[in-house]
């Protein structure tokens, strides 16, 4: 899509996208002095982490699958938020100490995909609303009423949701 659609957008070579932070915290504890046993212990934790992470992400990954075979029986979605401190505005690739002072607007958006439909949302707001679980149930609801208003007026009887477990979507 972004060689696509946006062609003169530059994007980073290394780390397009951020951590979790689970991960770097464990990363950055390892690079700490631990004696053997903390350091084997840390190392099963996070070994621990990454296979939960890993199940999490299979099924995710069986839900989609089911969805995008059978849309009239399955529904799946995921939503996430964008990280905000990326999008406050207005941003400068130089800033004097007159910008530095000046506070952004902060911009939050998150982001959702219907898996069954080929759907995929943005959603934006500003500081006015504070980012909870109302603004991600609006969101919600948005995208459901839009699968209802595309499916005969019906929603799918089995409805799967993921809320932003770590994975990169193609």
């Amino acid at each position: 899509m972004w060689r696509k659609e946006f062609s003169d957008v530059k994007l980073r070579k290394h780390q397009k996208l951020s951590k979790r932070t689970e991960c770097t915290l464990f990363k950055e504890a390892l690079l700490t002095k631990l004696t053997k046993e903390q350091k084997e212990e840390l190392l099963m934790k996070r070994k621990a982490h990454f296979a939960l992470q890993l199940l999490a992400r299979q099924k995710y990954y069986k839900h989609r699958a089911k969805a995008r075979s059978s849309p009239q029986h399955y529904s799946s979605l995921i939503i996430d938020n964008m990280n905000q401190a990326k999008i406050t505005l207005p941003r400068y690739s130089l800033n004097s100490k007159t910008d530095s002072a000046y506070a952004g607007v902060h911009h939050h958006v998150t982001g959702a995909l219907c898996h069954g439909f080929g759907l995929d949302f943005g959603f934006t707001w500003t500081d006015r609303f504070h980012p909870d679980s109302n603004v991600t149930l609006n969101c919600l609801l948005k995208v459901l009423h839009h699968v209802k208003e595309i499916n005969n007026n019906a929603l799918p009887p089995v409805f799967y949701s993921c809320e932003g477990i770590g994975i990169q979507e193609d």
